[in-house]
């Protein structure tokens, strides 16, 4: 998986639905306080996983 860190007006985006039906907006807090979010999508934001990743 690729992590990228993008700025862009959610209201204006159109989603692609192939491969995904939902998607949520989370703040960092609420990513890491959900149940329902993969450990390899949560690693992007685990503070001490952000040390190991140049750039972020």
């Amino acid at each position: 998986m690729l992590g990228f860190r993008l700025k862009v007006d959610a209201d204006a985006l159109t989603l692609p639905v192939e491969q995904h039906n939902d998607y949520r907006w989370l703040t960092s807090a609420e990513l890491l306080a959900a149940d329902n979010v993969h450990d390899n999508s949560r690693a992007y934001f685990l503070v001490e996983k952000r040390a190991e990743v140049p750039g972020l």
